[in-house]
Order: structure tokens, then C-alpha cells, then sequence
């Protein structure tokens, strides 16, 4: 159901009969049991975290830093148990590569190979 202050909701497919939707939401908020989000190798310019990357009290800027999750293109990462301030129950990290090359296209690319590893029938 959307109410004038929720996203619209797209659907995308179903897999084991569950429904999936794609939102325009921030990750970190969305109250869902499984979000996605995108994260660049750094940040533009000199622009200070924001978004997700603050929701996770830094571990993601951390696990980037160290080399461990670098954010490089279709990188992914998996948080099965965020931390209580953030209201999904499991957050999918994709990594998006160079923001200054970022386009439609590394986008649907990114949803599809997703979709692709859950068999999901879209």
C-alpha cells in the first residue's frame, strides 16, 4: 500500500513465492526484510559520507579502507544483522565501481545479476 509520504513501488518479480519491488528509499530506512544498496570504490570530490555509509556507524567506509569490501564494480557484500538503528533485517551491498563513470546501464546491469544469482523469475 502507498500513502501520499511512502515511495511508489515497481515490481520486479517473483521468486519462491515471494514478491519483489524496487523502491526509491534509503536503504538504512526502508522496513523490509531485505534491502539493497549501492557503494562507490570513494566518495566525488571531497563530499563527506552520507545515506547508508552513516548508518552503518562506518564499518562499510572501514571494510572499504582495509581493502576487504572495496566497492568495485558488481563487488558484493551481504550484512546479515545490521545494527538496531537501521530497519531492514539484511542489507545486499553492491559495489558500483567509479562514481564519475556511474550510468543506467551499470545499474540494470547490477539488478540483473542479482536477479540472475537468485533465480529469481522477473
Amino acid at each position: 500500500m502507498t500513502d501520499a509520504s511512502s515511495p511508489a513501488r515497481l515490481p520486479v518479480g517473483i521468486i519462491d513465492g515471494v514478491q519483489f519491488d524496487v523502491v526509491a528509499w534509503g536503504p538504512a530506512h526502508a522496513d523490509v526484510d531485505f534491502s539493497v544498496a549501492c557503494m562507490f570504490e570513494h566518495e566525488t570530490g571531497d563530499a563527506a559520507i552520507a545515506g547508508g555509509l552513516l548508518a552503518l556507524d562506518g564499518h562499510l567506509t572501514r571494510l572499504r579502507t582495509s581493502g576487504a569490501f572495496r566497492a568495485q564494480e558488481m563487488e558484493t557484500l551481504l550484512v546479515k544483522l545490521p545494527p538496531p538503528v537501521m530497519a531492514p533485517r539484511a542489507v545486499l551491498v553492491i559495489g558500483m565501481g567509479d562514481p564519475a563513470t556511474l550510468d543506467g546501464e551499470r545499474l540494470r546491469c547490477a539488478a540483473h545479476a542479482e536477479a540472475l544469482h537468485l533465480r529469481c523469475r522477473c
